[in-house]
């Protein structure tokens, strides 16, 4: 007979298309490429993680979604080639934002009053480590 092992503590981890950076998918929000009715692409959240199709983890961050956008990261993500609409989800993550400010911040405050990064810790990448930067006009992601 055997007997069934104790399940370890398991988080799924997703990158993030803005920071790169590793984090617990419930830190971030899941989107995906819909098609209207005229044929253009919108991007639109994925809150519930239900949505059909490939999908992108962002997190809800203004400098997450503004770094995706500059690098043109969603596109490679979501592997769509044409121009893509993503007004949806700059709403959603201008409420975030938002929201997060109201409540209050996750971020832990250091004594001089700047702010630390809690997925700096969890990601794996040394404190005070600079994120990747996308080079305007080449593709980070080309292969050699």
């Amino acid at each position: 007979m055997r007997h069934p092992q104790p399940r370890s503590a398991h988080t799924a981890l997703r990158t993030c298309v803005g920071c790169r950076r590793r984090d617990d998918r419930s830190m971030m929000v899941r989107v995906v490429v819909e098609r209207d009715a005229n044929g253009r692409y919108t991007v639109v959240p994925d809150p519930r993680r239900r949505l059909p199709g490939r999908g992108a983890w962002l997190h809800p961050r203004a400098e997450c979604f503004e770094r995706a956008v500059r690098c043109t990261a969603f596109g490679r993500a979501l592997r769509v080639t044409a121009q893509l609409d993503l007004d949806a989800v700059g709403r959603w993550v201008e409420r975030a934002e938002r929201a997060r400010q109201d409540s209050g911040p996750e971020d832990s405050t250091e004594q001089d009053g700047t702010e630390q990064d809690s997925t700096e810790q969890d990601s794996g990448r040394q404190a005070g480590a600079r994120p990747p930067v996308c080079e305007s006009g080449s593709d980070a992601m080309s292969t050699r």
